[in-house]
């Protein structure tokens, strides 16, 4: 019989789940959508966690709230300190310190009226290594329609404790002047990350010049433009095997349920065993 991957035996050790504590959870763009569930929630079914959010649109925030009392969610608009312009659109996950580009959207079929602007309001933008409620973070996850570089580049100090980056980027500026992914990725790998996969999420129906909303989609014609995706990273290697015991666990779990990257989570627990004489690889395996 195959062998699988598990963590039924080692979560009944009290002395595993004494180590590990809570999985601390930083979320940035803390909006509950109506047709997924966070990606951290695996996360919080299977383990003790503790969570931080931060949602400026304030319908979003207090949903957020409403729906999770452990999680406490505040209203900063996170970046690099600058001052910028906040823009809310009509769906409020697409709002951000970018400006929806409409002319590129035309370009695309439906959903043109979500990016309509419903306000706009100048704030200051927080940092993340200057927010006191935020001690330390093992999991973070970033959706913030573009913000992402000027997040990544006001956490550096954080950064240093983060196992895993789960975050949001564009292929093409849906946002006037919007960092893409080619822009975020070495500035993520500079702060000693490296990338472990790609979710291509959004695709999107798009033509060259013609008239799109007379475009019927069909089952011949799917939408096929990458638009966004999701990417996750992880801490390299070289400074994740010097880190305290509980942060090479947390790792191996959060590549486990998160993505089901079973061998990152093997390699994890083998890492652990070396370094503290324990000898929980053997017990990852379930007959």
């Amino acid at each position: 019989m195959l062998k699988k991957f598990c963590f039924k035996r080692l979560l009944n050790i009290p002395e595993f789940v004494e180590v590990i504590g809570d999985v601390a959870i930083v979320d940035v763009g803390a909006q509950i959508l109506d047709y997924e569930n966070h990606i951290y929630k695996p996360l919080v079914d299977n383990l003790q966690t503790s969570i931080v959010g931060f949602e400026p649109v304030d319908e979003a925030r207090d949903k957020y709230s409403q729906d999770d009392d452990k999680c406490k969610v505040f209203p900063y608009v996170v970046g690099d300190g600058r001052n910028v312009t906040f823009y809310e659109t009509n769906n409020s996950a697409l709002s951000s310190v970018f400006k929806p580009n409409i002319e590129l959207r035309q370009r695309f079929v439906g959903g043109h009226n979500m990016y309509g602007i419903k306000s706009t309001q100048e704030v200051t933008t927080k940092r993340l290594d200057d927010i006191a409620e935020l001690n330390y973070c093992d999991f973070l996850k970033l959706d913030t329609q573009g913000g992402e570089v000027a997040v990544v580049n006001g956490a550096k100090k954080l950064l240093k404790d983060v196992l895993v980056i789960h975050t949001e980027a564009f292929f093409i500026p849906f946002y006037e002047g919007m960092p893409l992914w080619a822009d975020l990725d070495p500035i993520i790998r500079g702060q000693g990350f490296e990338l472990v996969d790609l979710f291509p999420l959004g695709r999107r129906l798009t033509s060259f010049g013609a008239n799109t909303d007379k475009f019927v989609e069909t089952n011949l014609s799917q939408p096929s433009r990458l638009v966004w995706g999701d990417f996750c990273y992880i801490k390299e290697p070289k400074y994740l095997s010097h880190m305290p015991s509980e942060k090479i666990l947390k790792a191996a779990l959060i590549m486990h349920f998160l993505y089901q990257k079973f061998e990152f989570s093997a390699q994890l627990l083998d890492i652990h065993d070396k370094k503290y004489g324990t000898d929980y690889l053997a017990q990852y395996f379930e007959e």
